[in-house]
């Protein structure tokens, strides 16, 4: 599997950087964790395996494997309202799902 912390993905357009995600977490009133980190880590790693983002149901499964067994969809609505896989997405630098909209 490919290090997700890898900047040099051919799929990806900018270069990603824990800082700006922080950065950016920040402007959109999420709290940076560890937790966080690990699911966009993931996110990442998810993009860097199969080469597309996943939808929120296909995202969970993956976090489960990678993650925790305990992730559910309320997790992730508890700490990211909105699109799960759409936030992640943003996060981890990798283009929206193709079924956000």
């Amino acid at each position: 599997m490919l290090d997700p912390r890898d900047n040099h993905h051919d799929s990806l357009q900018e270069p990603w950087s824990q800082d700006n995600t922080q950065a950016l977490a920040s402007t959109m009133n999420i709290a940076w964790t560890n937790e966080l980190q690990a699911w966009v880590n993931a996110t990442r790693a998810f993009y860097m395996e199969f080469d597309h983002s996943p939808n929120t149901r296909v995202l969970i499964k993956y976090l489960k494997t990678h993650v925790s067994v305990d992730i559910t969809s309320m997790t992730l609505q508890i700490h990211l309202s909105g699109n799960p896989a759409l936030i992640l997405a943003q996060l981890a630098g990798i283009p929206k799902p193709k079924q956000c909209f």
